[in-house]
């Protein structure tokens, strides 16, 4: 991922001159061409702070990664973010799949240090396959080539996600080309049916109460058949 974090640096700079830049964001020495060349990267948080005073919604874009886990995110401590993504995962599984050590993984995790930009693109890959996502909300991703490639990917990937944890009847509706807002009617169409079930029951009750005491039993039956159509 370093060559992905000296493009993303580089495409945060636009069409400034790396000195201005460098002073635009308050450093004395000219950062930006440390940053381009590879040679020292700022960390995550000062990535989010660089996007702020470049008007970038970068606390936005990670909050977007994982809705879930949005209300987590601190643009002083993304510590608990990270741990919350993790999820189930052992930090020694996940060191194996960043190719870190557990050390630098329990250290980001518990916050007690920050992960510089290429680590911190490493891990958004480990833990949310995402990472051309995160920075196609910062830049133009075509000045990122490094990630551009796995921008499709990861649309694909979500979108076969979305659909996996759709029920049943929403894949059917789906897939038979019906319109989104049918989708939206389910989950009243199925608390109107559970109301008529409820109706049912309770109408069959009193009929067999009223059948007890008049002696009339077929009065069930004709009720249950009409009740019956009607669920």
């Amino acid at each position: 991922m370093k060559s992905a974090a000296c493009q993303l640096m580089r495409a945060l700079r636009g069409s400034t001159s790396q000195v201005a830049f460098s002073r635009q964001l308050g450093y004395r020495s000219n950062v930006a061409a440390e940053w381009e060349g590879g040679r020292r990267f700022p960390h995550a948080l000062e990535l989010l702070r660089i996007c702020e005073a470049l008007e970038i919604d970068a606390v936005g874009a990670l909050r977007e990664l994982a809705p879930e886990s949005a209300a987590l995110v601190d643009p002083a401590d993304l510590g608990p973010w990270l741990d919350h993504l993790r999820g189930p995962v052992s930090q020694t599984l996940l060191a194996r799949r960043a190719k870190r050590s557990r050390h630098q993984i329990r250290r980001w995790l518990t916050g007690t240090a920050v992960p510089r930009i290429p680590d911190f693109l490493v891990l958004l890959d480990a833990l949310t396959h995402r990472p051309a996502t995160f920075a196609s909300r910062l830049v133009d991703l075509r000045e990122v080539p490094a990630l551009q490639h796995r921008l499709p990917h990861e649309r694909r990937r979500m979108a076969f996600l979305a659909y996996q944890r759709q029920t049943p009847v929403q894949r059917g509706l789906r897939e038979a080309g019906l319109a989104e807002d049918a989708l939206l009617v389910l989950p009243m169409a199925a608390a109107g049916l559970e109301a008529l079930r409820a109706l049912h029951l309770e109408l069959e009750g009193r009929a067999r109460r009223t059948a007890a005491q008049s002696g009339e039993p077929d009065a069930v039956a004709v009720l249950a058949l009409g009740t019956a159509r009607l669920t």
